[in-house]
């Protein structure tokens, strides 16, 4: 069965609703016409008279008809329009359970990072050069951007070779010379979001 739009369902109903309208004044145009024969205005014959009941009786079943179809296309219509609106709910209720398995991806990616201690117990990191190159391709496969993995990585203490804080443009030229280290896969997926934010 072919699908109808809203507009065609629109139009329809409106159809309908012209021939109903229609239908509705010949039968008061009827009406008026055996109420006229009644009170002796236009006399007609008794065979003529039938024939105008008749008529009026037809043009109201076809007017009932008429009717009836209306009603079913506007609940059809109505049917759609709820269930247009049930699926955008489902697609928004989708897409908030996407942003939610992202963020806790992520959470849990960025975990794998360890912090190495001292004696002291003090919460300094040493620089591991592989390791921090690894956590930042992940972490921006994920779907971190450049200043969330800097952010990351200030935020545990991990500093650049120079000993100094991340930024995103060190994070950007990071991901660009070692991009080759990556998955063929996650590769593509790196080089097309770094295409993307140039």
């Amino acid at each position: 069965m072919a699908k109808s739009t809203k507009a065609d369902l629109e139009k329809e109903i409106q159809r309908l609703h012209e021939l109903v309208e229609l239908e509705a004044q010949k039968i008061s145009a009827l009406e008026q016409e055996l109420e006229d024969t009644r009170k002796g205005l236009n006399m007609v014959s008794r065979a003529e008279c039938n024939v105008a009941i008749t008529a009026q009786e037809e043009t109201q079943k076809l007017y009932e008809s008429y009717r009836e179809l209306h009603e079913r296309e506007k609940m059809k219509h109505e049917k759609q329009i709820d269930m247009n609106v049930t699926l955008r709910k489902e697609l928004e209720s989708l897409k908030s359970e996407i942003e939610v398995l992202q963020q806790s991806k992520f959470h849990e990616n960025s975990a794998e990072i360890k912090t190495e201690r001292n004696e002291r117990g003090a919460g300094r990191k040493p620089y591991q050069e592989i390791e921090v190159i690894e956590q930042i391709l992940a972490l921006y496969a994920e779907g971190a951007s450049y200043q969330q993995v800097a952010d990351y990585l200030n935020a545990n203490d991990i500093k650049t070779k120079q000993g100094k804080p991340w930024a995103k443009s060190s994070i950007r030229l990071i991901l660009i010379n070692n991009i080759d280290k990556a998955a063929e896969d996650v590769q593509q997926l790196i080089k097309g979001r770094i295409t993307n934010q140039n």
